[in-house]
């Protein structure tokens, strides 16, 4: 580490800066040695500055000021440096580099500013300490593109599918019940009433008769007399069997042209 002191002018004012590390670190902070020579200045205000090549005037780097705070403004907003009320001052000031700067060799300087901003002349620039900035170099900002908004896909229309056609399911065909044939009831024969035979009288019984008994007349027989007597129960029952016969075929006919329903 080299110790500097160089005296800038041999006028009224002279700024100086010692005691600078020969190796900063790219977020480092430090201190350094401060004289203002000045008897008979007004309001002053410091600022410490890092350059390359010792030539430039692009200067860059932060100051810590009275209120607490690391400024990296332009010279035109030098309110904000280190405030000297009036006249003079020693004593240690606190700085630090620009990380957002590429790393590699700089020189450092102390600058005072009037109240006017005005660029400082060679009598307000201190000696300039050759330094070396190192560490990583500094991570580009990234740039955030506007994300595209993204167009809604329409939602396909969906194709109505034809409704199945039910088909309908074949009923079987009703087997006909056969209804029981009823059997027909034997008609009762009529018994035939038997006709009384003439009582054959002997004729040796025959007495003839007085010539003046009259001889009766022959009587004719209706054919009423002449046929036996009718059995109207046996009719009756006929009637009736025929009567019960033909209802049970009309049963059955009706079974098989109007069938009964599943």
């Amino acid at each position: 580490m080299k110790w500097w002191r160089t005296t800038v002018s041999t006028l009224a004012i002279a700024v100086s800066v010692s005691n600078i590390p020969s190796t900063i670190n790219v977020d480092q902070e430090f201190s350094a040695d401060i004289n203002l020579d000045c008897t008979t200045c007004g309001t002053s205000y410091l600022r410490g500055v890092f350059f390359y090549p010792e030539t430039s005037y692009d200067y860059l780097g932060f100051t810590l000021n009275n209120g607490n705070e690391w400024i990296n403004l332009s010279s035109s907003n030098c309110g904000s440096y280190y405030k000297i009320e009036s006249g003079g001052f020693e004593g240690k000031l606190n700085f630090k580099f620009d990380a957002e700067k590429p790393t590699g060799p700089y020189y450092f300087r102390i600058l005072r500013y009037t109240p006017s901003c005005g660029s400082p002349s060679n009598d307000n620039k201190s000696n300039s300490i050759a330094t070396s900035v190192i560490g990583p170099p500094p991570t580009p900002t990234p740039t955030f593109a506007p994300t595209p908004t993204p167009t809604p896909t329409p939602a396909p229309t969906p194709t109505p599918r034809p409704s199945p056609t039910p088909t309908p399911t074949p009923r079987p065909t009703p087997t006909p019940k056969s209804s029981p044939t009823p059997t027909p009831k034997p008609t009762p024969t009529p018994t035939p009433t038997p006709t009384p035979k003439p009582t054959s009288v002997p004729v040796s019984s025959f007495e003839p008769l007085p010539s003046n008994t009259p001889i009766p007349s022959p009587q004719i027989l209706s054919s009423s007399a002449e046929r036996p007597a009718t059995n109207w129960w046996a009719i009756i029952l006929t009637i009736l069997g025929g009567i019960v016969f033909i209802a049970s075929v009309g049963l059955i006919i009706r079974e098989y042209v109007h069938p009964p329903p599943d």
